[in-house]
């Protein structure tokens, strides 16, 4: 396990999207599964974290986990 090699994955998504991961999981995850409750833990320079940071309820996170073990539906 290696938090700065995950802290990478923000960037490539943004370089590969054009979007913050943020952004790209609002849009493409959080809205879809109706989740509306969450906060995302940044860096000094505002760049969203990819190793931690992410509060979500447990409910929400279930929605997450069905999708993944749904194979992305």
């Amino acid at each position: 396990y290696n938090n700065r090699a995950i802290n990478l994955i923000p960037g490539i998504l943004r370089k590969v999207t054009g979007k913050s991961m943020e952004a790209f999981l609002v849009e493409h995850l959080f809205k879809p599964l109706d989740i509306r409750d969450y906060r995302f833990g940044r860096d000094a320079a505002g760049n969203t974290w990819g190793m931690d940071g992410l509060e979500i309820k447990a409910s929400d996170l279930m929605k997450v986990g069905r999708v993944l073990a749904n194979r992305g539906r």
